[in-house]
């Protein structure tokens, strides 16, 4: 999503596939400076190709990390854009 919840890129897939296996054909070649995703986006592969491509991984760890790493509160709160979107998908 750009700055204003319009959807830059999307893929579909099916309901038993996680979302985070199309994460990096996403973001490919996006020119962005931060990649904003919930937890299920927590893995440490992910999070070393959005800084590879230059840009600032805005995803809260997970609980269970045994180091647990930092990120920007108050951009992960522009999340619920994303949230919003979707919602008008369903309706």
């Amino acid at each position: 999503m750009d700055g204003h919840g319009n959807p830059l890129r999307w893929i579909l897939t099916g309901g038993q596939i996680a979302d985070i296996t199309q994460a990096p054909a996403l973001i490919n070649g996006l020119d962005a400076r931060t990649v904003v995703g919930d937890k299920g986006y927590d893995a440490d592969t992910l999070v070393a190709l959005i800084h590879a491509a230059g840009a600032v991984a805005v995803i809260p760890p997970r609980s269970n990390r045994t180091e647990q790493r930092d990120y920007d509160r108050h951009v992960y709160k522009d999340r619920n854009l994303v949230e919003r979107f979707f919602s008008r998908l369903k309706q």
